[in-house]
């Protein structure tokens, strides 16, 4: 039995990557429009502290989550983590030293 890996990605040695046709030119839109950024950010109720970094974090169980979590509070940029409903979200309540976290909820630490 002969087994075969394709990886999501953009080059030709991967297993290319499914996307909306307009996707890129709406993206470069909304980065290049702070207007465009700010409306689409309050609808999803989300307010990032100015100057923080913006992180959408989709991600699987982990064991070294918290040690990237780690290295991201140490730095000296604030960061602002958006965390879909997932997999994720237990190793992120047991970093915050909390019970698990409900959709919604904002937390603050260091």
């Amino acid at each position: 039995l002969r087994k075969v890996f394709f990886f999501p990605g953009f080059t030709e040695n991967t297993g290319g990557l499914l996307r909306e046709a307009e996707l890129l030119a709406r993206r470069d839109a909304l980065q290049q429009s702070a207007a465009a950024r700010q409306a689409f950010l309050q609808g999803l109720a989300v307010s990032p502290a100015p100057g923080a970094l913006l992180i959408s974090l989709f991600a699987y169980e982990n064991p070294q989550l918290g040690n990237w979590l780690d290295a991201l509070a140490a730095g000296d940029q604030a960061c602002h983590l958006l965390v879909p409903q997932g997999r994720v979200v237990a190793g992120l309540s047991h970093w915050l030293g909390e019970a698990p976290l409900q959709v919604g909820q904002v937390r603050t630490r260091g």
